[in-house]
């Protein structure tokens, strides 16, 4: 008898405790203090910048120079978050984020861009072609 009755207030104390959490959002709360951070984010553009070397290498540093340069020139209102180290996608992956809008500009390397179109493989491969 006494563990159906510690089953029932076993059971009994869940279920207050599953109101308590679950009509939580019904009880007043204080106000959420002002965050200045967030002022203006509405007005601002932010475009995605997919890279897959490190941050310190000449390409890094460009995207970063890049970021900086755009942020400066629109005064703020243009934002380019930069992903570095491949932390969004692998130098294929990102070639097709970028054909679907996940990411607005990546700097793969030129070797890769010959799955978009046949003809970048003619860069790499001009001075191979023997004259005839």
């Amino acid at each position: 008898m006494k563990s159906a009755t510690g089953y029932i207030l076993l059971a009994g104390m869940v279920l207050l405790l599953a109101a308590f959490f679950g009509y939580q959002s019904f009880f007043p709360r204080d106000a959420v203090p002002y965050d200045d951070d967030q002022e203006g984010l509405k007005d601002q553009i932010v475009f995605k910048f997919s890279h897959v070397v490190a941050e310190n290498t000449p390409k890094g540093l460009a995207a970063q120079k890049f970021a900086e340069l755009v942020a400066e020139k629109s005064n703020g209102h243009i934002k380019i978050e930069v992903f570095p180290n491949g932390s969004l996608y692998s130098d294929i992956e990102e070639i097709n984020a970028l054909k679907e809008g996940q990411v607005h500009f990546i700097a793969p390397s030129t070797s890769k861009l010959g799955m978009l179109s046949p003809q970048w493989g003619v860069a790499g491969s001009a001075f191979c072609v023997p004259f005839a």
